[in-house]
């Protein structure tokens, strides 16, 4: 039987952003299968012969993806985007890291297509939802689970959301 669906609506803060939404019912979270490492690695195997460090700033989602960090005011030299974080990851042979079968798939989409994805739980978010620039000097917990002080004119973008109660 088919569940309704609550439409989502997302407030968008920032200029020429066109966000796109996948629901997957049923997912659980788990460590990648063997079929998920097996696409990772073929995926990246071809990155790694498709570009180099020099022909990936190149590439044109790259340079889409860093022309707008420059059009919100961020230079993307400084905040790189993750897309292009991971794809410079690959191809310098480090591969993507192996979290969970969510994020890797996202990892992987995004070094497929060059742009940034984000993964969320939709159980855990309500509405008002937000795409804007993230708050300065805000305490941020950041990939490989460090704390830092995000400072500067703009901080990175972030989908901000109102999280359930726990």
């Amino acid at each position: 039987m088919a569940r309704a669906r609550t439409l989502v609506e997302i407030n968008i803060r920032l200029p020429g952003v066109k966000l796109g939404m996948v629901e997957a019912d049923g997912l659980r979270v788990a460590p990648a299968d063997p079929g998920l490492v097996q696409l990772m690695d073929e995926v990246c195997e071809g990155k790694r012969r498709e570009f180099t460090l020099e022909t990936l700033a190149d590439a044109k989602p790259v340079r889409e993806v860093r022309a707008m960090f420059r059009e919100w005011g961020m230079d993307p030299s400084k905040y790189r985007p993750s897309s292009e974080a991971l794809l410079r990851r690959v191809v310098q042979g480090k591969g993507l890291y192996r979290v969970s079968n969510v994020v890797d798939i996202g990892n992987l989409g995004s070094i497929e297509t060059g742009w940034p994805f984000g993964c969320y739980d939709r159980s855990r978010i309500h509405q008002p939802i937000e795409f804007r620039h993230g708050i300065q000097a805000r305490a941020m917990k950041a990939s490989a689970n460090k704390h830092g002080i995000l400072t500067g004119v703009r901080c990175s973008p972030i989908l901000r959301v109102r999280s359930a109660a726990r």
